[in-house]
């Protein structure tokens, strides 16, 4: 796991390709007030594990995390976090209810959808949801300092 922080309130996380997998994985952890974290995608379990427990040793508390969509190299960390609020596309949502109809993964299931050209305050941290086909991307260029740019 190589970790970076990108400014005060941004972490990425960035993990070598999973078993025969060619590219890797990003986990981001946005850092709220009161040492509150949103993760943006979960990857596998093993590397949401590894970002939990870095998270919790430095006294952050992941309580969310926005998945970009429905493949499971972004969703199935979720069940490395228990009472975690997931927030999701409709287009996620749609994917999820519709092909795993009557199967229990309440887990994976959002419990906030989000929308394209949404924006929220979470944590006292003003985010803006933007979607590209069935892909929707969190606008993190507010988050980064001018000082990862010199």
């Amino acid at each position: 796991m190589i970790k970076k922080h990108l400014s005060d309130n941004l972490i990425q996380y960035s993990f070598a390709p999973h078993g025969n997998m060619i590219y890797g994985y990003n986990i981001y952890a946005v850092i709220g007030d009161d040492s509150q974290a949103i993760l943006l995608d979960s990857a596998f379990e093993i590397h949401s594990g590894l970002v939990r427990d870095d998270l919790l040793r430095n006294g952050i508390h992941p309580v969310a995390i926005v998945i970009s969509h429905f493949h499971s190299d972004h969703f199935e960390g979720i069940r490395t976090f228990e009472d975690i609020r997931v927030l999701g596309s409709e287009d996620y949502h749609y994917t999820f209810t519709s092909i795993y109809k009557g199967k229990d993964l309440h887990a994976f299931a959002p419990n906030t959808l989000l929308f394209d050209g949404q924006e929220m305050d979470i944590f006292g941290i003003h985010l803006k949801f933007l979607k590209e086909k069935d892909i929707l991307h969190v606008d993190l260029l507010p988050l980064l300092t001018t000082s990862l740019f010199m």
